[in-house]
């Protein structure tokens, strides 16, 4: 089951079915509203909204308002070592050694920023057998992030927003 998490969203986002990708500042991780407005949130994890508060927040940092939401942590797609990914099992997360042939290819998925070495994962679904002794799954996070994520992350981004809207169906 998704976790589910209250967190400030912007408003553009805060509509019920919006799927969103967080990204984030330096200058969020000093704010003073970073650990209730996507503290508990993971820097690259995908979110939908499944309830907004009438609650709002001015964010120092985007200068708009910022609606409480209740969103839920979305399955993230991983690397994982072919000997692990069956269905329905939980692993502890190790990042496997990507070959350099699909670095490329591959992308984030051979340097995950949303997850870090020792964190629990349900594997949900295979989705593809790799060459050589890895896989591609979808996956369940089991617990909330380590804040080692963060710092580690805002190293490497700035502040860039991907929304999708999902609305449901009238």
């Amino acid at each position: 089951m998704p976790r589910k998490i209250v967190a400030l969203v912007t408003e553009y986002q805060a509509k019920v079915g919006t799927i969103f990708t967080v990204r984030a500042t330096r200058v969020c991780s000093g704010c003073k509203l970073f650990e209730v407005c996507m503290g508990k949130l993971r820097p690259g994890g995908r979110y939908k909204v499944i309830k907004v508060r009438n609650f709002k927040q001015k964010c120092p940092v985007l200068s708009e308002y910022l609606r409480v939401s209740v969103v839920e942590e979305l399955p993230i797609r991983l690397l994982v070592n072919k000997r692990l990914a069956m269905e329905g099992i939980t692993i502890t997360y190790t990042q496997p050694k990507c070959p350099p042939e699909l670095v490329k290819e591959l992308g984030e998925l051979c340097s995950p920023r949303y997850i870090a070495n020792g964190e629990k994962v349900r594997i949900i679904k295979i989705l593809q057998i790799l060459p050589g002794d890895l896989a591609i799954v979808e996956a369940e996070l089991l617990q909330p992030p380590p804040s080692s994520l963060w710092s580690w992350s805002s190293q490497r981004q700035g502040l860039r927003q991907k929304t999708r809207r999902r609305h449901p169906p009238s």
